[in-house]
C-alpha cells in the first residue's frame, strides 16, 4: 500500500509540474474548522467526534474553463474523544488496548478521554465549476502524521487529575482518504467550502490488535486566493 501511495504522489507531483508549464495557476490561503471521528469494524467501539483546526496554502490550475485542479499542503487536527462514568467495566473492556491499562485500577471514575492525531494533509482535489464562484469537487488526499497524543482528565471523589501521553507508535505514519465536497469563490478572492474526507486506510498500528481504525473528518473553512 505504501508503495501504491508513494507512486500515485510521485505520478500526481509529475502531472502537476507538466500542467503548471501551460495552465493559469492560482495560489491561495485555507483554514478552518475540523469535525473529525474515528470509526471501526468492531462493534462496540463508538466515540464522539473531535472538534480542531486545519490552516493551509493551495494552488489551483485550470485545465479548461470549468476544470481545475487543487492540490494543497494543510496542517490538519484530527481525532476523537469519549466521556465515560466508569461505574461498570464495560467501558474498559471496549477500551482496553485503545487506551492502556490505566484505567483498570479504578472504579466509579469520570474521565474525558481525547485522542489528538495531527497530520499534514495533501488534498489532490479536482473543482468543476457548476456555475460562475459555484463549484463541487472530488479527489483523493494523501496525510502524514505529524503527532499522535492521548489525553485524558479524570475524577475521583472529588479528586481530578490530567496527562498526555505519545502514542505516535500505535499508529501508521500514512493514510489515505478521498473527499468530495462544494464550495462557492467570490469576486474580490474570498470562498467558502465544505468537504467530506472518508478513510481509506487502516491507521491502526497496535502491537497484538487486528481492529481496523479509520479517520473521518467533515472540514468547512474559508479559502483566499492571492
Amino acid at each position: 500500500m505504501k508503495k501504491t501511495v508513494v507512486s500515485f504522489l510521485t505520478l500526481t507531483l509529475m502531472f502537476v509540474g507538466t500542467v503548471t508549464s501551460f495552465a493559469q495557476v492560482n495560489f491561495g490561503a485555507t483554514a478552518g474548522v475540523n469535525i473529525a471521528n474515528i470509526s471501526s469494524d468492531e462493534d462496540d467501539f463508538d466515540m464522539d467526534s473531535r472538534t480542531g483546526l486545519f490552516i493551509g496554502v493551495y494552488g489551483e490550475m485550470f485545465l479548461t474553463d470549468r476544470l481545475s485542479f487543487q492540490p494543497g499542503l494543510i496542517y490538519s487536527m484530527k481525532g476523537a474523544k469519549a466521556s465515560e462514568s466508569f461505574m461498570d467495566d464495560d467501558f474498559n473492556d471496549d477500551f482496553d488496548d485503545f487506551f492502556d491499562d490505566f484505567f483498570d485500577d479504578f472504579f466509579g471514575m469520570e474521565a474525558d478521554v481525547t485522542l489528538k492525531l495531527d497530520y499534514l494533509d495533501i488534498p489532490l482535489m479536482f473543482n468543476y465549476y457548476v456555475s460562475e464562484g459555484f463549484y463541487i469537487q472530488a479527489g483523493p488526499q494523501i496525510s502524514l502524521l505529524l503527532s499522535a497524543k492521548y489525553e485524558y482528565e479524570f475524577s475521583v471523589m472529588g479528586f481530578s487529575e490530567s496527562e498526555t501521553e505519545d502514542v505516535k507508535d500505535e499508529f501508521k505514519g500514512l493514510d489515505l482518504s478521498f473527499g468530495i465536497g462544494a464550495g462557492y469563490k467570490l469576486d474580490f478572492g474570498l470562498g467558502f467550502f465544505a468537504r467530506y474526507n472518508m478513510g481509506l486506510m487502516d491507521i491502526n498500528d497496535f502491537d497484538g490488535d487486528d481492529f481496523k481504525l479509520k479517520n473521518n473528518v467533515l472540514q468547512i473553512g474559508l479559502t483566499y486566493s492571492f
